[in-house]
């Protein structure tokens, strides 16, 4: 009616051209180290929409290079930034593929040793034609790493270091010096969530004198001569034990016996000295009755 006019509201809407969108994301694991934000830069080297993209990691371990967003087009069209056009020709039995291929940037950190892996991330999109419209669906995303193509989606990088053992040899003549002092030689290692194992003999590969090399869980340690220990997780230990029992006319210390993966004092030092002859280290323990006390017995050992 007049007094109650009723208001009839039509809107046409264009329809909009099939769409969807899917997220490109990697992740990022350090191990024997504390991973802190845009630590790594990681770079797309194929993919449309994103190929040259550059982005770093964050505290989390996520490596985010974006939405890629998705349109139909009935003719080709050339990527832009983030987007991809497909047209008919990019469908095979309604399933387009998109493939997108990242690698880690070799910082060249100190103790850091990368992830030369590439990941490969495969997406499929499934089209579906109606006379009303044509739609499109994500449907899955796979990843295949390195030339194995191992399922996996995440960048791997280890903080090793090196440690040194060496000997010194006192107060003997330098065909003594020259003789071989046999150690052994255990190791914790510092695994990845952050424990320690116990100490075991494990044959790692020791490198002395400019390059000769030796793998061995007991050295012959020379005075002066110098084995470094390389590629161990940061964190770990080492702990050396002469075979003392073999050499009574020495005494050993150590400076120190333990030493620790990344620590400033990396160095254990085993350390000989020729007793002269005739010189005996004693330990002496006496026990006492109280009536020898009380006696005024003498107590100074003689």
């Amino acid at each position: 009616t007049a007094e109650n006019p009723v208001t009839i509201t039509v809107t046409n809407k264009r329809q909009a051209p099939g769409t969807t969108s899917f997220p490109v994301q990697f992740k990022k694991q350090f191990n024997y180290g504390t991973l802190e934000a845009d630590a790594f830069e990681f770079e797309m080297l194929e993919g449309d929409g994103l190929k040259g993209d550059k982005v770093k990691n964050t505290a989390q371990g996520v490596v985010d290079f974006g939405t890629v967003n998705v349109e139909y087009s009935k003719t080709a069209k050339d990527p832009a930034n983030k987007t991809v056009y497909l047209d008919d020709s990019k469908f095979t039995d309604d399933i387009a593929t998109l493939t997108y291929k990242a690698k880690e940037a070799d910082g060249k950190k100190a103790n850091i040793f990368y992830d030369g892996d590439e990941i490969t991330y495969t997406v499929k999109i499934k089209r579906t034609v109606t006379a009303a419209q044509t739609t499109l669906e994500f449907v899955s995303g796979t990843y295949a790493k390195g030339k194995d193509n191992a399922e996996s989606d995440t960048f791997v990088n280890n903080c090793l270091g090196d440690i040194k053992i060496t000997k010194e040899v006192r107060n003997a003549a330098d065909a003594e010096k020259a003789k071989p002092f046999k150690a052994d030689v255990e190791i914790a290692l510092m695994k990845a969530d952050g424990t320690r194992s116990e100490f075991a003999a494990i044959p790692y590969i020791y490198t002395y004198e400019g390059g000769k090399t030796e793998a061995t869980t007991t050295l012959d340690l020379y005075d002066g001569r110098v084995y470094t220990l390389s590629g161990l997780p940061m964190g770990s230990q080492v702990k050396v034990t002469e075979q003392s029992a073999k050499y009574p006319n020495y005494s050993v210390t150590y400076d120190p016996q333990i030493v620790t993966v990344g620590e400033t004092a990396s160095t254990a030092k085993v350390i000989n000295t020729l007793q002269a002859p005739g010189q005996v280290t004693l330990g002496v323990n006496k026990t006492f009755t109280q009536d020898a006390v009380n006696a005024g017995v003498d107590l100074e050992a003689k």
